[in-house]
């Protein structure tokens, strides 16, 4: 065995703390995953004791996470490369069954007509700002509103935190017409849900949705598409992609559109990074070095559409 993986191989120790109560977590199961060209796989397991601390022996090589779960919700703790190996702390929290006690802090609508196909992308973050995980396994923790056109058919992604892998997640009818509910765990701080959906499409044509909860609506069209609506206000075109960024009204949501374009059509290319702000992170900072997670193309659309959001507060400002 060399030297090196003599030093790869070490004890990986810490405690399951739970944040809510400021106690340790006795009898925890603590997995080592690791990632692999297979994805993430099990790379050692441990149970904490009476004082919730554990240890187990791993690799301290590569991307790995320590995961444990709690109260039927799952943890994990990211073991940066080169980063201490000891004393690692696994946060977990309390479940609390109110899900109302978070709120949609944004959301963002891309809307990308194509030759014969309208594309909606819709992000939406909440905010929880309670120590507490805050479940709803039968009602969902989120609700979103589907068009008709869309056949009832999306795709969702949720993920927690910055650093939070994406999860899929079925949407699921509520009894309520066109409206879906999600089931994921809304975790202290941002918990983020990527909706997109298709619709056969020839422009001009309209798009009628709707806004289920208050807060700050930004719709986005690409260089080429005009958006009009009584519920639009324009804020800014974006000057590094040509975009036209909106504000919405809360509500029903009736947009005429028309020309074509798409966002990663429009998107700056990676080496002109230094000529702007830095658009990294609506994507988890994690996926920059694990291959298998998410292609270029998808960072660079994720990146420049959650610059455009942030950017148009500041445009309004420097406009007044």
């Amino acid at each position: 065995m060399t030297l090196a993986l003599l030093l790869a191989l070490v004890a990986i120790d810490g405690t399951v703390v739970n944040k809510t109560t400021g106690q340790p977590v006795p009898n925890a199961a603590v997995s080592l995953v690791k990632a692999s060209a297979q994805g993430m796989q099990p790379a050692g397991n441990a149970t904490t004791d009476g004082a919730g601390k554990f240890t187990l022996e791993g690799s301290a090589q590569g991307i790995a996470l320590l995961q444990t779960i709690f109260e039927g919700v799952t943890y994990n703790k990211l073991l940066e490369p080169g980063a201490a190996t000891t004393g690692v702390e696994i946060a977990v929290f309390s479940t609390n069954r109110k899900p109302q006690l978070a709120a949609a802090s944004q959301h963002m609508i891309l809307i990308e007509p194509v030759p014969g196909q309208l594309r909606v992308r819709e992000t939406i973050i909440y905010d929880n700002p309670t120590q507490s995980t805050l479940v709803d396994p039968q009602g969902g923790t989120m609700r979103f509103f589907l068009p008709p056109m869309s056949a009832g058919k999306a795709t969702v992604d949720a993920s927690s935190g910055a650093r939070g892998m994406p999860l899929k997640r079925a949407p699921k009818p509520t009894g309520e017409a066109n409206i879906y509910s999600v089931d994921f765990p809304l975790k202290p701080g941002e918990t983020r849900f990527d909706i997109t959906w298709t619709a056969p499409f020839a422009p001009p044509g309209d798009l009628a949705t709707r806004i289920l909860h208050q807060g700050n609506v930004r719709v986005i069209a690409p260089r080429g598409v005009t958006l009009k609506s009584d519920s639009l206000t324009f804020l800014t075109s974006e000057p590094r992609t040509g975009a036209a960024v909106f504000t919405a009204k809360n509500g029903p949501l009736a947009i005429s559109i028309e020309g074509a374009g798409t966002l990663a059509n429009t998107a700056p290319p990676a080496e002109e990074e230094d000529q702007g702000p830095p658009i990294d992170t609506i994507f988890p900072k994690i996926y920059d070095r694990i291959y298998w997670v998410v292609g270029l193309m998808a960072a660079i659309f994720g990146a420049t559409f959650y610059l455009l959001y942030r950017q148009a507060p500041a445009a309004r400002k420097a406009g007044k």
